[in-house]
């Protein structure tokens, strides 16, 4: 889960800036051009790279897009903090460095750190940095730019998993598909300790 985020330089950003996302629900309200928007770039960005919604725009070329254009001697900073019950994991990353420091795995760098985030957002669909863009912008991210896009081009299961990922229901799902494997498995189970207990009456 998504703690805090911590911006510095980047883009909407002059200044250090810290938000808390330690909460069931948080909305962000502002006037246009505040950094609502950059608050979800610099996410990804943090995570990626990369700022998916501007491939192949004028705003995409060169590494000056991300930079903040009223600090532009700040070296564009982005941090986002995690926290999964008592364990907790910290992305950084500006133009020249990229750190992921988590509880179990310690410090990561380089190649090591793109397969631990490839690993948290798109566990089981891919290893490459594509894949994980895909499945985040897919779960967790669903831009304004691409809600037509997910309307129209997405196929009915594809759009009801996403959108349950993106509302939280995905878990209620999961714990219903788990009990009934459960179930499954101890009628399975009462089945065969039944045949056993009539051979032995039987015996």
């Amino acid at each position: 889960m998504l703690s805090q985020t911590s911006f510095r330089g980047f883009r909407g950003f002059a200044r250090e800036t810290t938000l808390d996302f330690a909460a069931d629900a948080v909305i962000l309200v502002g006037p246009n051009g505040t950094g609502k928007t950059s608050v979800f770039d610099g996410i990804q960005w943090a995570l990626f790279g990369a700022i998916p919604r501007l491939r192949g725009t004028r705003d995409s070329v060169g590494e000056d897009y991300i930079r903040n254009v009223f600090s532009p001697r700040l070296d564009p900073e982005v941090t986002i903090y995690l926290s999964t019950g008592s364990k907790s994991a910290v992305v950084r990353r500006t133009q020249q460095t990229f750190v992921v420091a988590d509880d179990d795995m310690g410090s990561l760098t380089g190649a090591a750190a793109e397969a631990w985030v490839s690993q948290l957002v798109a566990a089981g669909e891919g290893d490459s940095p594509t894949a994980a863009v895909d499945a985040f912008e897919r779960a967790y991210l669903l831009g304004q730019e691409k809600i037509v896009d997910f309307v129209r081009d997405t196929n009915p299961r594809d759009r009801f998993d996403s959108l349950s990922t993106l509302l939280g229901t995905d878990l209620v799902r999961r714990f219903y598909r788990r009990a009934d494997q459960w179930l499954t498995t101890a009628s399975s189970e009462l089945s065969i300790a039944d045949r056993s207990l009539l051979l032995a009456d039987k015996s």
